[in-house]
């Protein structure tokens, strides 16, 4: 049973998602984009704003496509921080997740590669944790975060 405040702000966030999907329908992408965006901000959980977005970016006018990739540069600002925040919490499974998220759209995000390196080591699956860090630190071999964490997962 989710806390009202919760309940609210998804169906908030589901609103946007809907409104903008309506607006889109109705040929208008920029006012879609915003109402995708507000429900992302609203909460990140919300999948079906970020395939709306990612659909802008692939299917519309040069300017439209522009707006979605810096309208996508925020949303992974967004999941990093919601990843932090879990990894923080030790909530390692929701962090993998919300990095994995943000490297779907930038493999070589230094930020989600070593939490995402971080999360799995959390998980306790050392194998998955390596790979991770050793693509972060194929970027920055010298990093004392990435080279600290290295030392915990060599044997």
């Amino acid at each position: 049973n989710w806390p009202l405040r919760f309940r609210r702000s998804f169906a908030t966030a589901s609103s946007y998602t809907n409104l903008g999907s309506i607006y889109l329908d109705d040929n208008q992408p920029e006012t879609a984009l915003s109402n995708f965006m507000k429900a992302i901000r609203t909460d990140h959980t919300q999948i079906d704003a970020l395939i709306f977005i990612k659909w802008l970016q692939a299917n519309s006018t040069p300017a439209i496509r522009k707006k979605a990739k810096r309208a996508m540069r925020e949303v992974q600002d967004i999941y990093l921080k919601a990843a932090n925040n879990n990894l923080e919490n030790n909530e390692y499974q929701s962090a993998a997740d919300a990095f994995n998220l943000v490297l779907s759209q930038d493999i070589k995000n230094i930020a989600a590669l070593y939490g995402a390196a971080q999360a799995n080591y959390g998980l306790r699956d050392y194998k998955l944790a390596m790979v991770y860090l050793k693509k972060a630190l194929e970027q920055q071999p010298n990093n004392p975060d990435l080279l600290n964490l290295k030392m915990n997962l060599t044997p």
